[in-house]
């Protein structure tokens, strides 16, 4: 029903731009060509969506997963109150330790090796994050959260050609909030246990009851 409504709006929004173009990122959408093809109305409509839900869904998940991680380790809390310059390397640490999303699927364009597992061309290819992210050959004590780790190649925003084209706004998002955050509250804890999202795709936490003073 909601991704109803967010097609209706796309529709909506689409045809007051192409009468009356604004110079918005709409008005760009759809004047945009790809080898001198526009988007038809679905692709317009999916992309509307994919932006909508790229730039808002996984950065609140982000944001809801790090004040939790930080309740649950709060002797790194604490360093981040003392010394906000960590807030940056505090950042690639939370997307590492909980991605926002769970994994992605790929199609193989040609007959390839994974490891020991053959990969035939049209073959499908799910790439868990988590997994990624917490791989031993690749981070020490991988299952320990630090927020000084370098350093930390983690694959939440994904890579080469398929690398997250909104990763600079979410860092500067998430960074942005936790040091605001930890600025303007204190004694932040956790009253109820953490209420996640049912999906198979986004990594989510739905309700997050927690209480705090003022600084």
């Amino acid at each position: 029903e909601a991704s109803a409504e967010v097609f209706a709006y796309a529709s909506e929004m689409a045809a007051r731009e192409r009468a009356n173009p604004s110079g918005s990122l709409t008005s760009d959408l759809l004047a945009a060509e790809v080898q001198g093809r526009k988007l038809t109305d679905m692709e317009y409509t999916l992309f509307f969506l994919f932006l909508i839900v790229a730039g808002n869904e996984t950065t609140r998940t982000a944001t809801s997963h790090g004040l939790l991680a930080l309740l649950e380790h709060p002797d790194s809390m604490e360093r981040l109150v003392r010394d906000p310059e960590l807030v940056p390397s505090a950042v690639e640490e939370i997307l590492r330790w909980q991605p926002p999303i769970h994994h992605f699927r790929r199609t193989a364009t040609r007959d390839t090796l994974i490891g020991e597992t053959e990969v035939a061309e049209g073959d499908k290819v799910l790439m868990w994050y988590a997994g990624a992210n917490r791989d031993p050959s690749v981070f020490d004590d991988p299952h320990t959260f630090l927020i000084d780790r370098t350093p930390n190649q983690h694959q939440s925003f994904g890579i080469g050609e398929h690398f997250c084209l909104g990763a600079n706004l979410a860092r500067l998002s998430l960074r942005l909030v936790f040091t605001e955050l930890l600025a303007t509250i204190e004694n932040i804890s956790l009253q109820a246990p953490p209420r996640r999202l049912h999906s198979n795709l986004i990594n989510g936490i739905k309700e997050l009851r927690i209480s705090y003073d003022v600084r």
